[in-house]
């Protein structure tokens, strides 16, 4: 009774056989034993049952045996009873244990481990484990920054971070290596092998004991420094893109060329944080003009028309780099399908930061680019205004474009004070050239009327010239007063006898006779008077015999239509 209750209270399989190896006596959790004694998995048990009945005294094994859940494993003992040393036994009692669940569980954690391992091998993130003074104890096989897992064991991960020397324990919330808190795809700069910066992103897990002390802290980390460069790229070349636009549009919404090109540089002085803003256009004599700029207040003074003049014919893919006072210089030349049109300059304070000057210098292309096809622009419809502003046949100012220049200095000189002339020129007697030589040699001869009033080089600049039409013509005289008037009138009535070869007969030898008008601050003129003015004066001319200048009066008295055109005519 007492060998019942112990085998039915045996935690684990018991099995008691007689001497012929017969069951006697066996508790439920035996039955995949007893199964398997009688079917062929049982095959190594029976052998260890026959040899313990043949005085083999006791045997442990551990053995596979199938259960219902599939294969089980079983850590058997036999134990001989009633029998001394080689004897046989009058009984043998099995005892088992069922480790199943242990050598599972085992292999479970082999297997999670090597695939741990494997995932780490190829993973791209670095796997790293720090102890409890943030030093490195465990790194995965790709090293870190260039380090290998050697190389990091034991050295404290704080030595790694780009600001370390600034780091101490009471700062360790910002250290992923020993955080005391979760960090999940946090960003930070560390510098690798080479000391060069490195940004990674990070998460981590700490880990405590069962008292609440930090232990060490689990990680990864990726290195994104390739992403950030790109990602800034991006941002910078959006910058760029969005900055072309801008003067794009500040292009297209302008009405003149002037107005374009303000537009433009202060576009870029903004987009730029530039101190000073040229653009230089070709003046189409070899040389290059101001078009536009722009300096901020305070700004000193710089002189880059040199270094702009031997830009301009340069390579356009290629930036020219100088300092001057302190100031990053930067011009490039601004082309048109393979045509230089001008330059583009900047000028930029001297940080020092070799970053900030590489990324100035690709705007620069971009927005250089875009010039060179706005100056294009600029001379179509320069061109333009030329055509519809200039006399076709003598290449002076037409009407309009008389009218256009002079009305604007006429009324500037109203509201300054400033002085200036206006000289009313009519041809004498060149009806008579058409008469008797046709109208080519009238052209002829007022082109050479043209050529005087010119003055070929030796007019001054702010002079305006202009054919009115017809043998009338017209000169501005800038910053001038009525003496000043007078003795150009006379110069040029001196060179009218060049003109003597164009007349049409001896009787009636070629000239002009000249009216003079002068701005007065008292009066409001504006040209239409001046012109009225002059135009007395010039009918006094012609009455006087022609061939004469005459100064107008202000009491001059006002003639009939008729009798001025009939003056005129001769």
């Amino acid at each position: 009774m007492a060998t019942t209750e112990l085998i039915n209270d045996y935690t684990g399989p018991v099995v008691l056989f007689d001497g012929a190896g017969a069951v006697q006596m066996a508790n439920g959790l035996a039955k995949p034993i007893i199964s398997a004694l009688a079917g062929g998995p049982g095959a190594t048990l029976r052998g260890m049952l026959d040899d313990a009945l043949k005085g083999g005294g006791v045997a442990s094994k551990r053995l596979n045996l199938p259960i219902p859940t599939g294969d089980g494993v079983f850590d058997v003992t036999l134990l001989p009873e009633g029998a001394g040393e080689g004897e046989t036994p009058s009984r043998v009692l099995l005892l088992a244990r069922d480790s199943t669940f242990d050598v599972n569980f085992g292999r479970a954690l082999v297997a999670s481990r090597q695939l741990f391992k494997d995932l780490v091998a190829c993973s791209a993130d670095f796997v790293w484990e720090t102890d409890a003074d943030g030093c490195f104890t465990f790194v995965s096989g790709r090293g870190l920054l260039g380090y290998t897992p050697d190389e990091l064991d034991g050295r404290p991960a704080r030595d790694l971070l780009a600001d370390g020397e600034d780091h101490d324990a009471s700062e360790a919330a910002l250290n992923p290596f020993e955080s005391l808190a979760h960090l999940d795809e946090v960003e930070c700069w560390l510098l690798d092998r080479d000391d060069a910066r490195t940004c990674v992103r990070a998460s981590c897990l700490p880990v405590f004991d069962d008292d609440g002390t930090l232990q060490g802290v689990r990680g990864v980390c990726r290195d994104i420094t390739s992403d950030k460069q790109r990602q800034a790229a991006l941002n910078r070349a959006r910058e760029r893109e969005q900055l072309t636009r801008s003067i794009v549009d500040s292009i297209r919404d302008a009405l003149t060329p002037e107005e374009m090109f303000t537009a433009a540089a202060a576009a870029t002085a903004t987009a730029m944080a530039a101190s000073h803003i040229w653009i230089l256009r070709d003046d189409k004599a070899g040389g290059l003009h101001l078009t536009a700029d722009r300096i901020a207040r305070n700004a000193p003074i710089l002189d880059i028309f040199a270094e702009a003049q031997g830009t301009f014919s340069g390579d356009p893919e290629r930036v020219h780099h100088t300092v001057l006072d302190g100031h990053q210089i930067l011009l490039v030349p601004c082309h048109f399908r393979y045509q230089p049109k001008g330059v583009l300059a900047v000028a930029m304070e001297d940080t020092g930061d070799t970053d900030a000057l590489e990324e100035a210098v690709t705007t620069l292309l971009d927005i250089a680019s875009q010039l060179g096809i706005a100056m294009a622009q600029a001379e179509i419809q320069e061109r333009l205004e030329e055509l519809s502003t200039v006399d076709e046949l003598t290449g002076l100012l037409n009407r309009r474009g008389f009218y256009e220049s002079v009305g604007k200095r006429i009324a500037q000189h109203q509201r300054t004070g400033r002085v200036g002339v206006l000289l009313y020129i009519d041809l004498d007697y060149f009806k008579s050239v058409n008469d008797n030589h046709g109208h080519q040699a009238g052209d002829a001869a007022l082109v050479a009327v043209a050529e005087i009033l010119r003055g070929d080089g030796d007019s001054r600049q702010g002079d305006i010239v202009g054919r009115l039409g017809g043998d009338e013509f017209a000169i501005w005289l800038e910053e001038t007063e009525r003496g000043g008037g007078l003795h150009k009138a006379e110069e040029l009535l001196e060179k009218a006898s060049g003109l003597r070869k164009y007349s049409g007969d001896e009787d009636h030898p070629l000239g002009f006779s000249v009216g003079i008008a002068v701005v007065d601050p008292d009066f409001d003129d504006d040209l239409d008077r001046m012109i009225f003015h002059a135009d007395r004066a010039l009918y006094r001319a012609k009455r006087g015999g022609r061939g004469q200048a005459v100064l107008a009066e202000r009491d001059d008295d006002e003639l009939g239509g008729s009798e001025e055109k009939e003056a005129q005519a001769c």
